[in-house]
């Protein structure tokens, strides 16, 4: 029962380096992939955000093979285990896991928000320059 949670996050952790490979070259899509509107922005946005999250999805799976090396040592000890510390790795694991999670998610809205961004800024520059060409071209002025 103790390697239940270990488990469970060995699975959420090899999803999560499969979505981010998957992303890093693919099209947005509704099944797989972090899902953010920074990433949703463009395909180019999308592609940047997953590549920024590969890392730490390695790291997420690195950590839960971890945890369920360290449960399933603590399941051989002769003695058995102390309730306190069986609680205390559990939710160590879970909070670990967490953590690298919400900071995997948050570098790829960063790494997408500034793909998006720089897309924006580009397409209003365009338009600026559409239009002050246009009223140089109403004044006949030479810019």
């Amino acid at each position: 029962m103790m390697l239940l949670l270990p488990a469970g996050l060995l699975q959420g952790a090899i999803l999560a380096v499969a979505a981010c490979h998957a992303g890093r070259r693919g099209t947005p899509n509704n099944l797989l992939g972090i899902r953010l509107w920074s990433t949703t922005f463009s395909q180019t946005a999308w592609q940047a955000g997953h590549r920024a999250a590969v890392k730490y999805s390695w790291c997420l799976l690195l950590l839960a093979i971890t945890s369920l090396g360290l449960g399933v040592w603590l399941v051989q000890t002769p003695s058995g285990s102390d309730t306190a510390l069986v609680t205390t790795y559990t939710l160590g694991s879970f909070l670990c896991f967490l953590g690298v999670t919400v900071w995997m998610i948050y570098r790829a809205h960063i790494a997408a928000k500034a793909v998006a961004i720089h897309h924006v800024l580009q397409e209003d520059a365009e338009i600026i320059d559409a239009i002050v060409e246009q009223r140089y071209a109403q004044q006949d002025i030479q810019p």
